[in-house]
């Protein structure tokens, strides 16, 4: 197996004919491909294509930013943020619609700490964001004031249904039964149409709240959650 690095991503192909890249290895030796024609493409033949690396030097021109958020203050409609692996501390809001943000691959609990892949130290707020993706990264709140890991409010956008999806989620709460500390790892308070698939949530007190319709939860894996692991109520 020939190993070589591409850009601050490692490369690892046993043959040509593989046509993979290698974008993140886990401890326990599972690793995330894309197909490198597939990451030619995305990357470096589009222009709505941003990455994310605290390594990198700021260039806004080539569209490399050294934080999640400085991307996502950026990002056009329908833009892509790819996001190195490594742990960011910084609370998210999504700026445009139609932004989908990935990690380097959803992270391994062990109980204690999020290992390996992208890991945000934060919140993400999506509120209002028609069609906004987010995948492959850990969310944890537990060091931060806010109590929700993932908000998503089509109040916003001025729609009854806003589109989201969430996969490869895994998100990591404070497990508090009290005010003003119990929370949601994915809180959805209007609107509906949303996708939520392959996602871990631990130690919420809603794993996940819906208040809308037309939205689906699916291969998602609730640990400890002290009331509901899935609460829904419809508009």
């Amino acid at each position: 197996m020939a190993t070589k690095n591409i850009n601050e991503l490692t490369e690892v192909t046993a043959a040509l004919a593989d046509d993979k890249i290698a974008i993140w290895r886990a401890a326990n030796g599972d690793t995330r491909y894309i197909k490198k024609s597939n990451y030619l493409a995305d990357v470096y033949n589009k222009t709505n294509t941003y990455l994310v690396d605290p390594n990198f030097t700021l260039n806004t021109a080539a569209k490399r930013y050294t934080t999640i958020q400085g991307a996502l203050s950026a990002a056009a409609a329908g833009s892509t943020i790819m996001v190195a692996p490594g742990t960011y501390t910084e609370n998210l809001t999504f700026g445009a619609n139609n932004v989908t943000l990935i990690g380097s691959g959803q992270p391994y609990y062990d109980g204690t700490n999020l290992i390996g892949g992208t890991i945000i130290i934060g919140r993400i707020d999506c509120d209002g964001r028609l069609g906004a993706t987010i995948k492959d990264l850990g969310v944890d709140i537990r060091t931060t004031a806010y109590v929700d890991a993932i908000n998503s409010d089509a109040s916003a956008s001025g729609t009854s249904n806003i589109y989201q999806e969430f996969h490869n989620l895994i998100c990591i709460g404070k497990g508090s039964t009290s005010a003003p500390d119990y929370g949601h790892g994915f809180l959805c308070t209007t609107g509906g149409g949303n996708v939520i698939k392959n996602c871990k949530f631990y130690t919420w007190y809603h794993g996940v709240a819906l208040r809308c319709s037309n939205s689906i939860v699916s291969d998602c894996y609730f640990y400890n959650c002290l009331s509901d692991s899935v609460i829904i109520k419809s508009d």
